[in-house]
């Protein structure tokens, strides 16, 4: 169900994400993203910690997916305003890839970090 919270939420939501972005521009779409983010990390902190039950869970998960609607669409817009139709490909392709290779690191780096089972 935690990942699934994700792919409804794009679906549903997308059209209100880019609607968003043309009414308040892209730097507050990107800080919205970042807020929703940190809230949903924390709220999923909160749960790992006080162990109220998987709804808290879910609802952070859900901020996290609000959160994905407006940082995934940012790439794109990005490159439709500040580059040329030239170059819009590779400015979309490198803003999509930065986010999966930041993915990828961050399943790779911990491990080599933490030595240790806790």
């Amino acid at each position: 169900w935690l990942s699934v919270c994700y792919t409804v939420t794009f679906v549903v939501c997308a059209p209100f994400s880019i609607q968003a972005f043309r009414g308040f521009g892209l730097k507050r779409g990107i800080v919205t993203g970042s807020i929703l983010n940190c809230t949903g990390a924390g709220v999923k902190l909160f749960c790992a910690i006080a162990k109220p039950g998987f709804w808290c869970l879910f609802l952070g998960q859900q901020f996290s997916a609000f959160a994905q609607l407006f940082l995934l669409a940012s790439g794109p817009l990005l490159s439709s305003l500040w580059f040329p139709d030239t170059e819009r490909t590779i400015a979309t392709t490198a803003a999509t890839c930065g986010s999966q290779v930041g993915a990828a690191l961050g399943l790779l780096v911990p491990p080599l970090i933490i030595r240790s089972a806790t």
